[in-house]
């Protein structure tokens, strides 16, 4: 995808009809021609780069590992939403009143995950969070993840969402929720 400002903004490596479940529900809902023309046929506008990072902190419980005493790898996809719908609420509305409200959803089209480190019982986690690129129906949320207090990366990763109605239709992106994702600040130091 190319940016605004000319220069190619990657999504991720592979193709957006990879493992995506569209579902057999009756009605309109967002097959992959429709998801493709959604991220693929749209110019994502990168948010500025000292873009806000929000952050969630937490520690990790016994039941999130597995045999091997480590976080299960797809404990962290939670923690990405657990931060996700923080950066929502830190830049001041709340998801669910977004679903609520308005009847939209910022349905998970594509995911990546690189892990840099493992997550043990007990240890404390800090989840950042930003919004790296948006468009009429699309949102790009980008996520580290840390070990506290020694502030080693675990893994960092994004995800790509489109906005759609009840029914699975794609819809725009209010301007009141595009100026919240909006709003300035800096890049978080670890920790704060």
């Amino acid at each position: 995808m190319r940016a605004s400002s000319g220069r190619m903004l990657q999504v991720s490596s592979g193709s957006l009809d990879e493992g995506i479940d569209t579902g057999r529900s009756s009605g309109p809902a967002l097959t992959r021609s429709r998801l493709r023309f959604c991220c693929y046929n749209v110019r994502l506008m990168p948010v500025p780069a000292d873009h806000r990072w929000t952050s969630t902190s937490f520690r990790v419980r016994y039941a999130e590992t597995d045999q091997m005493q480590v976080v299960y790898y797809a404990n962290f996809l939670i923690w990405f939403e657990m931060g996700r719908t923080d950066c929502c609420r830190q830049h001041g509305f709340a998801y669910r009143e977004m679903e609520e409200q308005d009847g939209l959803f910022i349905m998970v089209a594509e995911v990546r995950c690189r892990y840099k480190a493992p997550a043990r019982y007990d240890d404390e986690i800090e989840v950042r969070t930003c919004i790296k690129a948006m468009r009429k129906r699309v949102l790009v949320f980008g996520y580290e993840v840390y070990r506290l207090p020694d502030e080693e990366m675990l893994a960092e990763g994004e995800t790509v969402h489109v906005i759609t109605d009840r029914e699975g239709r794609p819809r725009a992106l209010p301007e009141k929720y595009a100026e919240f994702f909006r709003a300035g600040g800096r890049k978080l130091p670890i920790g704060g």
